[in-house]
């Protein structure tokens, strides 16, 4: 869809510009008619020129839209990327509690069963 836009405005501003030369070349000759040529010719010109610009107005205006929301769009994926990555420290941080925790509960049931262990080996 951007391509066609671009594509759209370039013509756009081809004809413009071919519109603007015509109008000088016109002017000229028509400065060296009668006045009721000049009008004939000049103003189908400048209609067209006028309608040119105008949609010109309006493709400008739809691009500075999606620039908007582009710039929304990124806004957004840049917000719920910095929430995925704080819930991911989060799950981390409370791996690596649960991870102490476990190691303590291993070494505190290890020790408390070290002599239940030693003194059943040492009777036998």
């Amino acid at each position: 869809m951007t391509v066609t836009v671009f594509r759209r405005t370039a013509l756009l501003i081809y004809f413009i510009c071919r519109v603007r030369r015509i109008n000088v070349l016109i002017k000229l000759k028509l400065s060296k008619q009668i006045g009721s040529v000049h009008s004939c010719f000049f103003l189908p010109f400048q209609t067209v020129q006028k309608g040119a610009w105008a949609e010109l107005e309006v493709v400008e205006k739809r691009i500075r839209q999606q620039e908007t929301d582009v710039e929304r769009m990124k806004d957004e994926y840049h917000r719920e990327v910095m929430h995925l990555r704080n819930l991911v420290k989060q799950k981390e941080s409370i791996i690596s509690r649960l991870q102490q925790e476990k190691t303590y509960v291993r070494n505190s049931i290890n020790l408390f069963m070290l002599p239940l262990f030693s003194s059943r080996l040492s009777g036998v």
